[in-house]
Formats: structure tokens, sequence, C-alpha cells
């Protein structure tokens, strides 16, 4: 694929000159001279994703945000899922759009809200994808973290092993 870029200029009389990031093509007129088209070539391709997701543990009540990016030409379209089921906006749902990049947003999440996540791009070469498990936590419910065990006594508060006396270490 070639977009134009340059017209009309004057050079020696090379058919077809290439260049890593362009090419021009020169024609000989019947008087004597050879006008050339330039064309910057802009290498098409699939997109493919710049980070993974991560692997997120969450409070009901917290925010969870996914950014996905991916390389492509042309630009790719987004679609988001939680278990292999489409994602929509609605119902405290945001997914948001940028020139390269896509956002997930849940601003409150729920217990129902639990499960792996997945990005896909996608463009009319191919797709590429990344996923993420999301886990949610009621409050008063024990977490397993590292490399202690957590309470979480409200949503805002998380205690671990130095406020209880009895509490074994998970390493």
């Amino acid at each position: 694929m070639y977009e134009t870029a340059i017209g009309g200029r004057q050079s020696t009389p090379s058919r077809y000159h290439h260049v890593k990031t362009h090419a021009v093509v020169c024609a000989g007129d019947t008087d004597g001279t050879f006008p050339c088209q330039g064309f910057f070539k802009r290498e098409t391709m699939a997109p493919r994703m710049r980070k993974k997701l991560k692997t997120l543990g969450l409070k009901e009540g917290d925010k969870l945000t996914y950014k996905c990016e991916a390389r492509a030409h042309p630009r790719p379209e987004y679609r988001w899922y939680r278990d292999g089921v489409l994602l929509k906006k609605g119902k405290g749902i945001r997914i948001k759009m940028g020139k390269r990049t896509s956002r997930l947003q849940i601003n409150k999440v729920k217990l129902s809200h639990e499960g792996e996540y997945s990005c896909e791009a996608f463009n009319f070469l191919g797709t590429d994808e990344v996923k993420g498990k999301v886990t949610v936590s009621k409050c008063g419910e024990m977490l397993m973290g590292q490399p202690y065990i957590y309470y979480i006594l409200d949503k805002n508060v998380r205690t671990h092993h130095s406020t209880f006396t009895q509490i074994a270490r998970t390493s």
C-alpha cells in the first residue's frame, strides 16, 4: 500500500528506485525529461498488543481500569470481553476508544464483575488479544497475598499480620 507524497520532480533516468521508507517511480517524456512520482511506503500490519493485562485483586467498590494498546496499520478496532462475553457500555461499564488505545473502566466493582477480561484488537489483516484475571472480594473476607494473609476490615482499610498475633505467613 502506497500513499502519494511527492509529485513532478526531475530525476536521473531510473525506472524504479526503492528506499526503505519511500519509493520513486520515473518515466521518460518525449521532451527528454524524466518526471518522477514519489510515494511514501506505509507498511500494513496486523495488530500486535504492546502489553499484557495484569491480574487484579480488588475489593467491592474499587475502581477497575484496564488499558489496551496495539500497534497496527491500518488502525485497529477494539472489543472487550468478560469470560468470553462481549462487553457493552452501560450498567457502570465505560469503554473509551482513543486513536491507538482502548480503556475499560468500572467505577465500583461488584462480585459479579469477577472473571477473565480480554481485549481484542483487529483490522482486516488479523487479530491479537490480551487477557487478565480479576478477583473481587467482599469486605471482611480474607485475601491471600504475598507474603502475608490480609483481612479487609472495610473497603478502605487493610490489615496484615502485624496487627494480628497468630496469622500464618504464606511464603
